[in-house]
């Protein structure tokens, strides 16, 4: 091998090193917990009549985030099984699920956030979000899509699957 080539190769070499090195260093395992999740109410007049309590008995959620992507975007994934109730504070009527997920949370460089979930889920719109299911409580089982934008503001929800007006499930 010449000199010439051996320089040539080295200098290819070096600028490949320099051009994945970037990467390596943004490709930092993924980090993984258990999912820490509190209880929510929804105050009666709002959705249902009472005050609705969700909740989360037990579970075996794990989130997992992940290094960013080249374009600032930043991942989350809530995975695992739950039980879930949707309980009336009012006069204790209770609605329970048990079953598998999946939410991935994309959170953009401009701090908007994409929401995907599949799987079993409470979700709450008011009149006049842009919400296939319309205003109300429901408990989902399918696939639900939710978009936010910068400030944290809803902006649209898509769904396929099933879905329970929770509700009219309290006698609310």
């Amino acid at each position: 091998m010449t000199t010439a080539s051996r320089l040539v190769r080295v200098i290819g070499l070096a600028a490949a090193v320099a051009l994945l090195l970037p990467a390596a260093a943004l490709a930092a395992p993924p980090q993984h917990a258990p999912a820490e999740l509190a209880d929510l109410v929804l105050p009666g007049g709002e959705f249902c009549e009472h005050d609705v309590v969700l909740s989360t008995p037990t579970h075996s959620l794990h989130d997992t985030a992940f290094a960013p992507l080249p374009d600032g975007t930043e991942r989350v994934i809530e995975r695992g099984m739950a039980a879930t109730r949707a309980t009336d504070a009012t006069t204790g009527a209770f609605l329970d699920t048990k079953g598998g997920s999946s939410l991935t949370l994309r959170y953009a460089a401009d701090g908007s956030l994409g929401v995907t979930g599949s799987g079993w889920f409470f979700v709450w719109y008011l009149p006049g979000d842009d919400s296939d299911l319309g205003p109300g409580v429901f408990l989902t089982q399918g696939r639900v899509q939710e978009t936010y934008d910068s400030t944290g503001t809803f902006v649209s929800a898509t769904f396929r699957g099933k879905a329970i007006d929770v509700c009219a499930a309290l006698g609310d």
